[in-house]
């Protein structure tokens, strides 16, 4: 079998030029998408505890840890005692992250939309469809 019928060669490499293409594009924020993806996460749920934030993303909590430290020395996240646990943090965005959320949003549409130039409709619906049933099936 060539590299190129592999399915974890396909997905590692489409993954890498994915990710390659958004950090291009986010380096006037000065973020990366991994600190991208906190930031939109927080931005749909609200305010979460660190451990939500790791659940959410399927990542590790140590290294879910770093980025929120990260983002926060960057002003882009505020940290607040959780009402119910005092020995918690709950994180929540600032008005300077919400203030290019709407941008970012719309790097990710244009590069999902450069990614999938040239795919039919229901080629993109089988395609997420596939990616989704992946997911579920390794998680």
């Amino acid at each position: 079998m060539k590299k190129q019928e592999a399915l974890a060669y396909l997905l590692s490499t489409s993954s890498r030029f994915f990710k390659r293409a958004v950090n291009k594009r986010l380096e006037k924020y000065g973020i990366t998408t991994s600190q991208c993806a906190i930031l939109r996460l927080l931005y749909n749920c609200g305010e979460l505890s660190q451990a939500e934030i790791a659940d959410a993303l399927a990542g590790d909590r140590a290294t879910i840890g770093s980025v929120i430290s990260i983002l926060y020395k960057k002003e882009y996240l505020k940290k607040n005692l959780d009402k119910n646990d005092n020995r918690s943090y709950v994180i929540g965005l600032t008005s300077k992250s919400k203030g290019i959320i709407s941008d970012i949003e719309s790097l990710s549409l244009e590069i999902t939309n450069e990614a999938l130039n040239g795919l039919s409709e229901d080629e993109v619906k089988i395609l997420y469809r596939a990616l989704n049933r992946i997911i579920d099936n390794l998680s």
